[in-house]
């Protein structure tokens, strides 16, 4: 374990340094989850055009969304990761264009493209296999890299 990760968890398992303002805040954005998710089931009103032959700037509409999500949730990313709030301790993982692009790829767009494939699924046994598809198979790559090569991570 490295020592920036040492550190995390110290602070993790610190209460002191947890800010309670944060617990009302977090109750706030649940109940306004909750709020809009239900007025959408009610007026029908989503994102995400039901026409799968829409556009946005060209690009087909689930994509776009999907590209512009990674591309916000990198930009966050590195946000936290200038102000020292997220800790990347791979060498080659850092800010700049050529870097960020895995994190964009592999951490955040294939999410966006499982939860854009999955809203296409007409049923919901359709739906609810593509979440357990990919848990699956993280299952399984994990026993391979942590029983077979013994990797540690």
């Amino acid at each position: 374990m490295t020592e920036s990760a040492r550190q995390a968890l110290v602070g993790l398992r610190d209460f002191s340094t947890l800010q309670w303002y944060v617990v009302p805040l977090l109750a706030l954005l649940f109940y306004i989850y909750v709020v809009e998710i239900r007025d959408a089931r009610r007026t029908g009103n989503k994102s995400i055009d039901e026409d799968r032959t829409a556009t946005v700037w060209g690009i087909p509409n689930r994509w776009f969304w999907a590209l512009f999500y990674s591309a916000v949730s990198v930009l966050v990313e590195l946000a936290l990761n200038q102000g020292g709030l997220l800790v990347w301790d791979y060498r080659w993982w850092n800010r700049g264009l050529i870097e960020v692009l895995p994190i964009f790829v592999f951490g955040y767009l294939w999410f966006y493209l499982a939860a854009k494939f999955a809203i296409e699924r007409t049923s919901l046994r359709a739906k609810v296999r593509v979440p357990a598809t990919l848990f699956t198979v993280a299952a399984l790559l994990n026993v391979i890299g942590l029983g077979l090569f013994g990797w540690t991570y």
